[in-house]
């Protein structure tokens, strides 16, 4: 019966709606199943900047049969702009609709570990460190090329102000909360970068080299946990390496050899410690 519930709540906003109309019993006495079919599973969240290579890892890792492996979902963006001012919403949305749905993932997948590869978490750390008790990774990429990745897909463009990199800004205490309008596009993306990997860096979490993972299968092995590198044979790697990464739909934007001198100057000056933190 369990089961039936699961595949048909499988939206967030019908979620939500089948919590209203049946109360806050019926929702405990859902959320004791879904418990027990999360009970003895692993967990594995990958999280980092957009543009780094989480969609790549989640298509590779959905390869291995005893692995319940996935990118993203509907919710997560709203998801993501909450998290950011408001803990409780991150801790909510994974105490709800995020449980379900994860355990509907697990009972379709019929798989002892879970992985998911979504950068929209990036936030969430807090909430999946207390709720799920998973081992997490923070993915990273080189920002010059991250940062060209944004500039071609209208990151805090005024063509795409619904877009959710408008509500991220600098906090209080941020030294660049004062510079915030008068920066142009460019300078904001790589604000972004440097902001989202600094934040993640103080949890200490184990580092991906999205660069590294893709360049050599022997780094790939050092840098994946052996629970997901197991299933990953050499051939396999290499079939899905040589593959298009989620490329970015146009390249109107230079490479980085290409910037211009001032374009050079404002990375190193947002982005170089952050750079030098991660090893570039």
């Amino acid at each position: 019966m369990t089961g039936k519930i699961l595949h048909k709540l499988h939206d967030i906003k019908i979620f939500n709606s089948a919590v209203r109309l049946t109360g806050k019993i019926a929702a405990i006495y859902l959320d004791k199943h879904l418990s027990r079919i999360i009970e003895g599973k692993k967990f594995f969240f990958i999280v980092g900047m957009g543009r780094s290579g989480t969609t790549f890892l989640a298509r590779l890792f959905d390869k291995i049969p005893q692995v319940a492996a996935y990118h993203e979902a509907l919710g997560d963006k709203q998801a993501l702009i909450q998290a950011v001012n408001n803990k409780t919403a991150a801790f909510d949305y994974f105490r709800g609709y995020r449980k379900l749905l994860i355990a509907r993932r697990l009972l379709l997948a019929k798989a002892g570990i879970y992985c998911e590869s979504n950068s929209y978490l990036r936030y969430h750390v807090d909430a999946l460190s207390i709720l799920w008790k998973p081992k997490i990774l923070h993915i990273v990429r080189d920002g010059r090329l991250v940062v060209r990745s944004m500039m071609n897909r209208d990151v805090f463009s005024s063509h795409n102000k619904k877009g959710h990199s408008w509500v991220i800004k600098p906090q209080v205490g941020d030294p660049y909360r004062e510079k915030w309008e008068e920066m142009d596009r460019f300078a904001k993306a790589c604000w972004y970068w440097a902001y989202t990997n600094d934040f993640l860096l103080e949890y200490d979490l184990s580092i991906i080299r999205f660069d590294d993972i893709i360049s050599s299968y022997d780094l790939f092995l050092q840098q994946i946990p052996k629970a997901l590198s197991d299933g990953i044979s050499f051939q396999m790697w290499k079939i899905e390496t040589g593959k298009p990464k989620n490329i970015s739909r146009n390249y109107l934007f230079p490479h980085h050899s290409a910037w211009s001198e001032q374009q050079k100057r404002q990375f190193d000056a947002i982005c170089g410690s952050t750079m030098e933190r991660l090893g570039y």
